[in-house]
């Protein structure tokens, strides 16, 4: 497909410069006819000129259509509404958009808010990978860039991204699933407050690891295994869960527990730190 596209744009074009040099050639003649007719007084050239430039107008005509679309797209890009409607948004402001996300420092944030009071459709904007700005904070781990994208109106769970995602469902397995990468921090304690704050879906479809069978499991094992040690703060993760009733996975099992059969990749650490809070930990999921 993406073959036949190419030879489709290719013709495109060619078809394109072959009418811009016939309507070139049609201009320039008629010009000359026109002004050799006025000069030696020669009506039947002033004629053919007037005639030929007639022609070249109407061969114009799609080539101004063609360089002002041209133009226009290299300006705007259309994007989707949630209600599918369709927008367009100047090209500038989406990369200005995901600068800002991507930076997610506090003063990128405060801007960026300026930018979607300005703009308030950008923060519908998905870019190829369906990523919008509420995604950006979600992998980030930045609450302020979340709480920012969720006051102007962005929301968790969006079907446009997640029904076109193989390994995510949802918002929230999306973003359990960014934190066997990093630390976790208290942004993502807040991140999770505000994701069962604004009812985000719990659903757990995925059962290719077979140690969890829902989100409270894979969280446990993200703050198990994320690095070496269990801290406050993710103690104070996983209570976020308990308090909203996902507080148990009956089919969780530990790295040591885990089916001869299950392959794991280096970024997991199964050394971990066994003090209090890994004890307090076991209590909590019953080991």
């Amino acid at each position: 497909m993406a073959f036949i596209g190419m030879v489709i744009a290719g013709i495109a074009v060619i078809i394109f410069i072959v009418i811009l040099i016939i309507m070139l050639v049609l201009l320039v003649t008629a010009i000359t006819l026109k002004i050799v007719g006025k000069n030696k007084n020669i009506k039947k050239m002033r004629t053919a000129g007037n005639v030929l430039l007639i022609i070249g107008i109407i061969f114009a005509v799609p080539v101004v259509l063609i360089t002002g679309l041209l133009a226009f797209n290299s300006m705007y890009e259309q994007i989707t509404l949630p209600d599918e409607s369709q927008k367009y948004i100047l090209i500038q402001n989406i990369t200005k958009m995901r600068e800002l996300a991507e930076e997610g420092t506090e003063e990128s944030i405060e801007e960026l808010d300026r930018l979607l009071e300005k703009e308030p459709d950008l923060v519908y904007y998905l870019d190829v990978n369906k990523k919008g700005v509420i995604d950006f904070g979600l992998e980030q781990g930045n609450a302020k860039l979340v709480e920012t994208a969720l006051a102007h109106g962005a929301e968790f769970d969006d079907p446009r991204r997640y029904e076109h995602m193989a390994y995510f469902h949802n918002s929230m397995e999306y973003f359990i699933g960014s934190l066997s990468d990093r630390k976790i921090t208290q942004d993502d304690v807040r991140i999770i407050e505000l994701m069962f704050e604004n009812n985000a879906s719990t659903a757990y479809k995925d059962t290719l690891y077979l140690v969890y069978s829902n989100l409270f499991g894979e969280a446990v094992w993200a703050v198990l295994y994320n690095d070496g040690e269990i801290t406050d703060t993710e103690l104070e993760f996983i209570q976020v869960f308990i308090d909203n009733g996902l507080d148990s996975d009956e089919n969780l099992l530990l790295y040591d527990e885990k089916p001869s059969n299950v392959y794991f990749s280096g970024k997991y650490y199964d050394n971990v730190k066994q003090d209090e809070n890994y004890s307090t930990l076991m209590k909590i999921i019953g080991k």
